[in-house]
């Protein structure tokens, strides 16, 4: 795993990514995300995909870590 460095700028996420790694930070998984937002498993399954790329990241437990590290989403206690 890599750390964003301090002058290293937050890739660009587009707010329904943004969404998908809340609900994956609160531990839902494709299926549960998408039907919280009335949307196909697959689309999440691909938003979450662009998501990993985008953050360079193997898992969404990394890239939840990282989304929080570049301000995406805040730590839940």
């Amino acid at each position: 795993m890599t750390f964003p460095s301090k002058n290293q700028s937050a890739p660009a996420l587009t707010p329904r990514e943004v969404t998908c790694l809340y609900w994956a930070a609160l531990g839902k998984t494709s299926k549960e995300t998408a039907a919280l937002l009335g949307l196909g498993s697959s689309t999440i399954e691909q938003y979450r995909k662009d998501i990993k790329r985008k953050l360079e990241c193997r898992s969404m437990a990394e890239a939840v870590f990282k989304a929080m590290q570049f301000g995406y989403i805040e730590p839940i206690l």
